[in-house]
């Protein structure tokens, strides 16, 4: 028989503010303790399952199955015991490796689980709210005032959160300061203008491109919202934080706006400003 323990995390497994069809098309799924894939039942296919850790319990019943094990009845959840003996482990890759892959993808599964990670690491609830309240703790103990980041998730997906620009900013000062060597695996994780991950389709044309590969940001959409936060090397060579947030962007206007954006973020690093 095969037990299934996802119970490290608790509390609803949507925040407030998603859309149903974050689910359907793949943009997160529901926050599970035990995922494999994110949660896809097929990679062909954008859509997550409904319950992500009941799909792990049925693939890991089927390559049982597969290797001529007998699996009786079908998974049940269950909580594992500490004393129960260890068959095989694996071990996860870096904090560091985990944050790069998550800002270079805009990866929403894996924000949540290292929100709900902060908040077992700082003895609150393993929850939506548990890890907003420990961020925003973490955010705060680093200096940047927690009320410029409002939010009910850890994503960002939230239609309800709010962000301020300047303590994106902030943020961005802190990861770029030689007093948080802590923080420097971000630099090395953020997209590279028109080179790597969700930037690498964008300053391609000009007068964008000319920026191209001097600008490292962390995208920001959703329905009415484009968004643009890191830094940027301008034309006497000094470094600069930046952070772009447009709101009420049209439906239809996206693609147009991201291209604004973009103009708006190259001018920065073509100024030369002193």
């Amino acid at each position: 028989t095969l037990g299934v323990d996802s119970s490290l995390f608790t509390g609803a497994s949507t925040a407030p503010g998603w859309k149903p069809t974050y689910i359907t098309e793949g943009d997160v799924a529901p926050v599970s303790a035990l995922e494999v894939d994110e949660g896809s039942p097929d990679l062909a296919k954008p859509a997550r399952a409904s319950d992500p850790a009941k799909l792990a319990a049925q693939q890991f019943a089927g390559l049982l199955v597969a290797d001529g094990v007998q699996v009786t009845g079908a998974p049940a959840g269950t909580k594992a015991g500490s004393d129960d003996a260890v068959l095989a482990s694996v071990q996860s890759p870096r904090l560091s490796a985990l944050v790069q892959r998550m800002l270079g993808r805009s990866d929403n599964d894996i924000a949540e689980a290292l929100g709900r990670q902060v908040a077992i690491a700082t003895g609150k609830p393993a929850t939506f709210a548990g890890g907003v309240a420990a961020v925003q703790a973490v955010v705060a103990g680093l200096g940047v005032p927690a009320a410029g980041l409002a939010m009910l998730d850890s994503s960002g997906l939230s239609r309800t959160d709010r962000a301020r620009p300047v303590a994106l900013v902030k943020l961005i000062d802190l990861v770029l300061s030689s007093s948080h060597p802590e923080l420097a695996a971000i630099l090395q994780a953020l997209p590279v203008a028109g080179f790597s991950g969700t930037l690498a389709g964008r300053y391609t044309k000009a007068p964008a491109s000319a920026a191209a590969g001097r600008i490292w940001a962390k995208t920001g959409t959703l329905d009415g919202v484009v968004a643009l936060a890191g830094y940027l090397e301008d034309a006497s060579g000094r470094v600069l934080s930046f952070a772009i947030v447009a709101n009420g962007v049209a439906n239809n206007a996206t693609t147009t706006t991201e291209s604004a954006v973009d103009r708006l973020a190259a001018g920065l690093a073509g100024c030369g400003c002193t």
